[in-house]
């Protein structure tokens, strides 16, 4: 990123999910994907010896590295401000997704040297659930408000609470 103003960093952040601990979260937004084939030979060496394919970046952030990105837009540094978000290095074996694709990823905690602190980390990456949709028909006149209609064989609450009684033979 070169010369970002106040807004577009400010949009950039603003764009990106904070996760605030360790757990299973779905529909991240992928940003960027780099083949490890472009990289320079120093940094290809290194990912290739342990089977990296691809380093993919996403659309979200720790609660602590928003904080840093806050003070960093404080102190008019909108380029470095955007410069730290989510990524996973991805080897052979693991899903492989597209710029823009929606994915599930799991976030662990562990030490962070480079910020020198506990820091959130993704840890695995997988497609996101596909829900099911479903589709309408419009153009019909209904008669009666879907709120009229009742169903026949409902149980109210009360009778969900009511003990069942024992018949005994």
């Amino acid at each position: 990123m070169a010369n970002l103003t106040l807004e577009s960093a400010s949009n950039i952040l603003s764009s990106r999910t904070i996760l605030a601990g360790p757990g299973r979260y779905e529909n991240i937004k992928v940003t960027t994907v780099t083949p490890v084939s472009i990289m320079n030979s120093e940094a290809r060496s290194a990912f290739e010896a342990r089977n990296v394919v691809a380093m993919v970046n996403f659309a979200a952030m720790s609660t602590s590295v928003a904080d840093d990105a806050e003070a960093l837009l404080n102190s008019d540094e909108y380029d470095k401000a955007c410069e730290n978000n989510l990524s996973l290095s991805i080897r052979t074996q693991d899903y492989l997704p597209n710029v823009g694709e929606y994915v599930t990823i799991q976030v662990i905690e562990q030490h962070s040297n480079k910020l020198n602190r506990t820091e959130l980390f993704a840890a695995s990456i997988a497609p996101a659930p596909v829900k099911a949709t479903t589709k309408r028909a419009f153009g019909t006149k209904v008669q009666t408000p879907s709120a009229d209609i009742v169903q026949e064989g409902l149980k109210t609450v009360e009778e969900f609470t009511q003990p069942k009684a024992t018949v005994k033979a």
